[in-house]
């Protein structure tokens, strides 16, 4: 799947959620489900599809008048790339300390934890005893050797 060069904002993710949890959508329906939980008008819904579309996330087919909306993309993916974007900004040395506290933190459903077990028991053998830094050293206040 390409990567998708822009970021999706705040607004643009809420239109999403609806869209990936329907699977597609025509424009009518999916602007009377936003209105239901946002303030945002007809025209301000239309604009951010108009964007998404832009950013090739969706499509659209025409039935009529009526406009279609089908994600070129799933959910998993976009959390998938977001994570892996955020992450790559971080300090390596911090990244362990933020899954940390990512999983203390977020609702985790059994199966997600003995995933996330095995995967952690798999790396073990192979992970360092510490992790090398790579930031310059201007940027961190680990010591550089």
């Amino acid at each position: 799947m390409p990567k998708i060069n822009s970021a999706m904002s705040a607004a643009e993710l809420s239109v999403m959620h609806v869209i990936w949890a329907q699977g597609k959508i025509k424009s009518r329906e999916l602007i009377d489900i936003l209105q239901q939980s946002q303030t945002w008008s007809d025209s301000t819904i239309k604009t951010l599809l108009g964007r998404l579309v832009k950013k090739e996330i969706l499509a659209t087919l025409r039935n009529g008048k009526e406009l279609i909306y089908i994600p070129t993309v799933d959910e998993a993916y976009i959390t998938n790339q977001y994570t892996q974007d955020m992450f790559s900004q971080f300090c390596d040395h911090h990244k362990g300390e933020a899954i940390t506290n990512l999983v203390q933190t977020s609702p985790l459903s059994q199966s997600d934890i003995k995933s996330m077990m095995a995967i952690l028991m798999d790396r073990l053998s192979d992970a360092p005893a510490e992790i090398e830094c790579h930031c310059l050293p201007e940027q961190c206040a680990h010591s550089h050797t």
